[in-house]
């Protein structure tokens, strides 16, 4: 019965990039997680599952992994925790890049994305959580949903929310601030899996060095 009704989700078509809204769905899954990533229609966009025995992230359009859409192949970049290059299947050349930056002593993350020339163009910031008493007193941050902000350019062209009772199971993705259609889908969705799959990956954070001999982090 599962394998039938999987089999009924309506698929994206060539339009999957050209949405404003996502919903990426997080979902347990044999020996790890499965993220799907659905349209405002429901229709599946992408759908990845992380492996532990596979540093790779790889985004499929169908629900039998069939067709590869694009996928982030690690790459080790000094002064980052975390750095993939994103790949295309066809040419297998890449045509972007995301880099994980953890800041101590507050943890607080930042994912900055390049262009296929490596030039930086997208900057993914959490978003400062509401003050509370409780929060002063109890290391709470750890346990809650994070939301997100999405620069573009000089400006916020969205965000990245987490559904209310959820518990970060669901994020969901506004790009309505984005009126030229000017963010690579791609990127964004990618780095959305690549931050909820990060939480259950310990890493070592490292303080930051500025370099500005250093173009493009490399």
């Amino acid at each position: 019965m599962k394998g039938k009704r999987a089999s009924t989700v309506p698929l994206a078509g060539p339009q999957r990039w050209q949405y404003r809204n996502y919903a990426i769905l997080e979902r347990a899954a044999p020996f790890g997680r499965r993220f799907e990533v659905r349209s405002p229609k429901e229709e599946l966009v992408l759908l990845c599952r992380p492996r532990r025995s596979d540093p790779r992230l790889v985004f499929y359009g169908d629900e039998d992994e069939a067709v590869e859409l694009y996928r982030f192949e690690p790459k080790t970049v000094r002064q980052f925790q975390r750095s993939y290059e994103a790949v295309d299947p066809v040419t297998n050349r890449a045509f972007g890049q995301v880099r994980k930056r953890v800041y101590a002593p507050s943890q607080k993350a930042e994912w900055f994305l390049y262009d296929a020339d490596g030039h930086e163009v997208g900057l993914v910031t959490e978003t400062a959580p509401s003050p509370s008493l409780l929060r002063r007193i109890l290391p709470m941050d750890r346990f809650l949903p994070k939301a997100w902000a999405i620069h573009w350019g000089q400006a916020i062209a969205g965000t990245l929310q987490p559904k209310l009772g959820v518990m970060g199971e669901r994020l969901e993705l506004d790009l309505r601030f984005d009126t030229r259609d000017e963010i690579d889908r791609r990127l964004v969705l990618g780095v959305a899996i690549a931050l909820r799959s990060d939480l259950r990956r310990p890493e070592k954070t490292e303080k930051p060095v500025a370099d500005a001999s250093e173009p493009n982090g490399a």
